[in-house]
């Protein structure tokens, strides 16, 4: 029997490594090759350009040599999106839409805010990141990022106000709640 050629590339050699690795390989016909295709990190595996035996979508693959085979493996380097969400009146600034970044990108968000509000607070995925002004946010996933404004309380002058009355005791309490 004669030798077909099994031909390996990869869309962009540095987002992994294919097995056999990437060149001609003369493969015995009628061998059914296996193949593989394994990310770098901050990649992933998307499909294969060409003629293999199980779905494109399979990282671990064959071909069956039954004539030359040119097989490309593609992949694409992982990328996440930050949502942004303003709570009250204001806006946050991290980068240009649509907020998608590689992995591993820290990014820093700064909230901007009218005269009549104030910045008060973060969260990150739902979960209270604090009063840091600005915050950064290390994107290994996709994440909501969430700020929140209140609104500035002024009070003009000549303008009636509400008082609180604080009831100073001077007698000590005993633990009970009476007095001594």
């Amino acid at each position: 029997m004669a030798d077909f050629n099994l031909t390996m590339t990869i869309t962009n050699p540095l987002s992994g490594v294919t097995a056999p690795v990437v060149g001609i390989h003369p493969i015995l016909a009628g061998t059914v090759q296996p193949i593989d295709c394994t990310p770098a990190a901050h990649w992933h595996f998307v499909t294969w350009v060409g003629d293999v035996d199980l779905a494109l979508t399979t990282k671990i693959n064959e071909v069956t040599m039954d004539a030359d085979q040119p097989i490309d493996c593609t992949m694409e380097e992982d990328v996440f999106t930050l949502t942004q969400v303003n709570k009250g009146k204001g806006a946050q600034s991290a980068g240009t839409p649509p907020y998608n970044w590689n992995d591993d990108a820290v990014i820093t968000a700064t909230p901007t805010n009218p005269a009549t509000h104030a910045f008060d607070m973060w969260y990150v995925d739902g979960r209270f990141k604090g009063h840091a002004n600005p915050i950064t946010v290390n994107m290994k996933a996709n994440h909501t990022l969430t700020a929140i404004f209140r609104k500035k309380h002024t009070f003009k002058p000549g303008a009636s106000r509400r008082h609180s009355v604080i009831k100073i005791y001077t007698t000590p309490i005993t633990e009970e709640g009476g007095t001594k």
